[in-house]
């Protein structure tokens, strides 16, 4: 079983990753002008500190990180990093620049990733409430109706004449950020709840679907303070736990895409590690099970060492992902409880994963029948007389099953639950 020191050393590991990037990547470097010296940067890559590539959701994933680290070095960079966020329009500023610096201003999703971000900064590491509150303005200033957000600002939309369009997936980033800074907005919040409920009542279909629904429920029961839709994010999770979509034998993220006036965006859900955290929190006994505490300790040993990835998106390391996994972490520890708990579920696991195997269903089969061929013979041979010469095969028969019926129904009624589990 994961133990809380084993989180605290990948998260320590994953701060040193982004600080390390930060401080040494030609992202920042190339930011240290005359005039702008005290600026950091992160791109989409950690490890990588030849790329020149910074935007968002790498720096927002550094800041993130870094403003829950004990380390004092890592703190000296919050107030760069927090400085190039609020003056990157300014600070990217080539022609050729412009209209990606204005889609990723009106960008609902990074919009309230920074602001999710920003609220881990805590008072005295830097100042934040101007940007902040700019942020927040803009945030509730753009929602596409009462319940959510489109993908971009509507007055973005606007501007290349099309209309918004409220969607679950950018309503729940807007939502989480909201939070995060303790705004709540009830309307979206019941819209999340109701859209995730629709989805799972109709039966997810795909891991697309799939992953929005596990996002939206983890900001639910995580961010929400006010718990408003505890049962039914708890009575959803079930649900989506017994689907076969909710797999884990091995490392599965999705990458979710999306498009305006002609231009590809995506963002990459990590929903197996969301789908670890709600279990850790509302369902320990799923938690604990052998395939979910494997693929979870190969994310810590991984963080730990060379940086954990997905093997699907390519050989380097994801800053955002690995935000998500500090993220991600963070909602383990803080929902372990005592470790009795879960060791009993773990040793169930094993027992009933042990009785699931092919060979042990034909040894017990074999077992059963042998043991009812001799019952059957020992009555034969040993109680005839009992029963008076007289007596028929059915008698004998009957007599026998009658002995033996309480027996032999539990047998094979315990026999038939135990071929009928399906092993996670």
């Amino acid at each position: 079983m994961i133990k809380a020191s084993d989180i605290t050393s990948s998260q320590l590991a994953i701060a040193n990753l982004f600080y390390q990037q930060v401080e040494n990547g030609k992202q920042s470097k190339e930011l240290n002008t005359p005039v702008d010296r005290d600026l950091r940067a992160c791109g989409q890559l950690l490890q990588e500190f030849e790329r020149s590539q910074r935007g968002i959701h790498g720096t927002t994933a550094a800041l993130y990180v870094l403003a829950q680290s004990n380390d004092s070095t890592h703190n000296a960079e919050l107030p760069k990093l927090i400085s190039y966020l609020d003056k990157r329009r300014s600070i990217e500023k080539g022609p050729s620049n412009q209209n990606d610096l204005l889609r990723d201003y009106n960008n609902t999703i990074k919009t309230g990733e920074t602001l999710f971000a920003l609220s881990r900064v805590k008072l005295g590491q830097a100042s934040k409430e101007a940007f902040e509150k700019k942020l927040l303005t803009q945030l509730v200033s753009s929602k596409a109706d009462l319940n959510g957000w489109d993908y971009f600002d509507n007055s973005y939309y606007g501007a290349n004449q099309q209309s918004a369009t409220t969607y679950l997936l950018p309503t729940i980033f807007a939502v989480k950020g909201l939070l995060s800074i303790k705004s709540y907005d009830l309307d979206a919040i019941n819209f999340i709840q109701k859209e995730c409920s629709k989805i799972v009542s109709s039966g997810v279909v795909d891991h697309y679907t799939f992953s929005i629904v596990v996002l939206g429920l983890h900001t639910l029961s995580f961010y929400d303070y006010n718990n408003t839709h505890e049962v039914v994010v708890k009575k959803l999770l079930s649900d989506l736990l017994s689907s076969s979509l909710a797999t884990f034998e091995s490392h599965i993220e999705i990458n979710l895409e999306y498009w305006f006036a002609g231009k590809h965006e995506y963002v990459r859900i990590p929903w197996q590690l969301y789908l670890i955290a709600l279990t850790a929190k509302l369902n320990p006994e799923f938690f604990s099970k052998n395939v979910v505490q494997k693929r979870l300790s190969e994310i810590i040993i991984e963080s730990q060492t060379i940086g954990f990835k997905y093997p699907q998106s390519g050989i380097y390391v994801s800053s955002r992902t690995s935000s998500i996994v500090y993220e991600c972490l963070n909602n383990v520890s803080s929902s372990l409880g005592k470790s009795y708990v879960y060791d009993f579920y773990s040793a169930k696991d094993s027992v009933q994963g042990f009785f699931t195997n092919k060979w042990i269903k034909r040894l017990l089969v074999a077992t059963v029948l042998l043991v009812l061929c001799y019952g059957l013979y020992a009555y034969l041979t040993t109680t005839l007389d009992a029963l008076g010469p007289k007596a028929t095969f059915t008698d004998k028969v009957h007599s026998f099953l009658s002995a033996l019926g309480p027996e032999v129904l539990i047998t094979v009624c315990l026999f038939l639950l135990n071929w009928g589990r399906s092993k996670q």
